[in-house]
């Protein structure tokens, strides 16, 4: 018998600030999503990195953290384990 092993992406988005709430970053996977406010010292690509592992927490999800990857797709960030 086969085992099929399903993943899924965490994919990032910039939420741009409105009149009530600063930029944020959002992590989303059909599992559940995470935003916090935009960190401007660090680089947006390593503040969706560690968003998607407080995601990955939060779903009760294993990950060998030198196994997760960052990648862009139309202006997103794309997370995914290998």
């Amino acid at each position: 018998m086969t085992t099929i092993t399903a993943f899924q992406a965490i994919q990032s988005k910039y939420l741009s600030p409105t009149n009530t709430k600063g930029a944020r970053v959002k992590v989303t996977c059909s599992g559940g999503s995470i935003t916090e406010g935009r960190e401007y010292g660090e680089p947006y690509s390593n503040q969706a990195y560690h968003l998607a592992l407080k995601l990955m927490d939060k779903l009760g999800w294993s990950y060998d953290v030198d196994k997760v990857q960052i990648g862009c797709i139309n202006n997103d960030y794309v997370i995914t384990h290998k």
